[in-house]
């Protein structure tokens, strides 16, 4: 068969892989949510907020006339508003651009590496990146990680190309610049990534390349943040600021943050990953020493990137913080397998044992990273279960009998998304300016920051978490009850598999004492109860 009818079967069949996977989960989904499709994340609902209030308002921020950075990704916030635009508000916007951008990571491979893997070679490659990644999951996510990753591939691949060919076309160093640019605005782990490409550049001696492209990353990181804290928020979103775990720590702390590095590694999140750089540095090493040096440069800007990823960064919560690193390092194992098999006749019998040896490395990260994706399929399914039955039962709710009026939440997306000019008071600090600066400034108590914004905004009815919150916040107001869902509990085998949202009760205030506001608010849930809550949820009324 002609190798090229061969090849773009490989690329066809992947696409197909993928698309079964996606199609499977997708159905999955509405078989849950009563047919009405629904992100397994709150957060997804985020972008979707305020891509729409820039579209429809200019102004960005989950509230209609209120700024706030809410988005951990720019770039894919202003993809979603252009996006919008120019077809209108469709909820299922967010999951076609991350179709697009997974067959893009697809191709980017597929178009890399058919002539330098051997079709098995390349097709395992493709089939391990769409399932370990897991690129359909990342998918019905819908938020920017898709995206992360085919710019972190993307800027890899284009370094390797720099480093190969001493004569470079204007294209391809251009279009490095280009993806300079992106990728820290994608999402800011992309600046990882960058810091080891742009060392590995310099020390290559492509010190004009590494400059200009460390000033485009800078550049477009720079440009948001200035236009962020003109708006009276910070430099970077505030969903960066609040959730980082470098808030608490004192300087040293934070340049060399041991307790971070430990806490990966005890529990296994990172314990893979540094196995399979453990592989591919000595695999690659033995092989390249021998033959070319290049790929080992690719090693060492991208584990510079890991290394930056353990030590400020996170991992895990659907498998999404640390995606971006794995096509990228199969990618790198792959190569280095196909090289020390080129090699293998030309280097003694010693070697060849020891690259057969090495191979037994990578049975625990094949183990894990099969696993969690299991574990990531079954957590999708029950989060879009509970975001259904939790986050848009109360979006339903706000939207129907607080239109025109405010409210104060804690999971801000579907309310946000689905209000009908409601103001929102994000109390855990996204969406809200005053609440996030507070935590920021490490304030030992900002419950009274808090009820500020709520007196302010004159908010009439508080919706939270109160394990999120100590009692101080709430002692004055009036709980009504709470709705519950049924957590529903999935097994892997003999593990349990829990669901993504804050906790199984959504607590309900009236946050005014007068009688009126009360009576409504009682009133409002009765009726909503009786006529529109969904079955699996069910509230729980506190008589006083």
């Amino acid at each position: 068969m002609n190798s090229k009818i061969i090849k773009s079967t490989i690329l066809i069949l992947s696409i197909v892989l993928y698309f079964f996977l996606l199609c499977n989960l997708h159905q999955s989904i509405l078989g849950y949510v009563n047919n009405n499709f629904t992100y397994p994340l709150d957060d997804s609902y985020i972008h979707l907020a305020i891509a729409k209030n820039i579209v429809e308002h200019g102004v960005w921020g989950i509230n209609s006339d209120e700024f706030s950075s809410a988005s951990s990704s720019p770039l894919f916030t202003v993809i979603l508003s252009l996006i919008l635009y120019i077809f209108g508000n469709n909820s299922y916007i967010p999951l076609l651009i991350n179709i697009l951008f997974s067959l893009s990571i697809i191709y980017l491979i597929w178009y890399y590496f058919k002539n330098k893997l051997s079709y098995t070679l390349l097709i395992l490659l493709l089939i391990l990146t769409i399932i370990w990644t897991p690129l359909p999951n990342l998918t019905i996510i819908a938020m920017e990680h898709t995206l992360h990753i085919f710019l972190t591939l993307l800027y890899l691949l284009l370094i390797c190309e720099i480093l190969i060919n001493k004569n470079q076309s204007n294209k391809i160093i251009y279009l490095y610049y280009l993806t300079s640019f992106l990728l820290p605005i994608s999402r800011y782990e992309g600046l990882f990534i960058i810091i080891g490409g742009n060392l590995i550049l310099f020390l290559s001696k492509k010190i004009k390349i590494s400059i200009v492209g460390g000033v485009c990353s800078i550049l477009s990181v720079s440009l948001f943040g200035f236009y962020f804290i003109y708006n009276g928020g910070t430099f970077f979103p505030y969903s960066v600021v609040i959730k980082t775990s470098l808030n608490n720590l004192n300087l040293i702390q934070k340049l060399i943050p041991f307790d971070n590095i430990s806490s990966y590694i005890k529990d296994n999140t990172a314990r893979p990953l540094l196995i399979c750089f453990i592989f591919v540095i000595i695999y690659s090493f033995l092989v390249q020493f021998k033959l070319k040096k290049n790929i080992l440069k690719i090693i060492i800007a991208l584990s510079i990137g890991i290394l930056l990823h353990i030590m400020y960064s996170k991992f895990g919560w659907l498998a999404r913080y640390e995606a971006y690193i794995i096509p990228s390092l199969l990618c790198i194992i792959f190569y280095s397998l196909q090289n020390s098999y080129n090699a293998s006749k030309r280097l003694s019998l010693s070697y060849q044992l020891l690259y057969y040896f090495l191979l037994i490395l990578l049975i625990y990260p094949t183990y894990y990273f099969t696993k969690r994706s299991l574990i990531n399929h079954e957590k999708i399914i029950i989060g879009a279960e509970e975001i259904y039955n939790q986050q848009y039962q109360t979006a339903l709710f706000i939207q129907k009998y607080y239109p025109n009026k405010s409210v104060a939440i804690n999971d801000i997306g579907y309310p946000s998304y689905l209000s009908n000019n409601t103001h929102i008071v994000d109390i855990y600090g996204l969406g809200n300016t005053q609440i996030a600066l507070a935590k920021k400034n490490k304030s030992k108590n900002i419950n009274p920051v808090i009820i500020s914004e709520i007196k302010k905004n004159n908010v009439k009815a508080a919706f939270i978490y109160k394990k999120w919150f100590s009692d101080d916040l709430y002692k004055d107001w009036v709980e009504i009850g709470y709705w519950e869902i049924n957590h529903r509990v999935r097994y892997i085998g003999k593990l349990a598999i829990g669901g993504t949202t804050g906790g199984a009760c959504v607590y309900i205030f009236s946050t005014s004492t007068e009688l009126n506001d009360i009576e409504y608010l009682k009133n409002s849930l009765k009726e909503f109860n009786k006529n529109q809550l969904t079955q699996n949820a069910h509230f729980t009324k506190l008589e006083k």
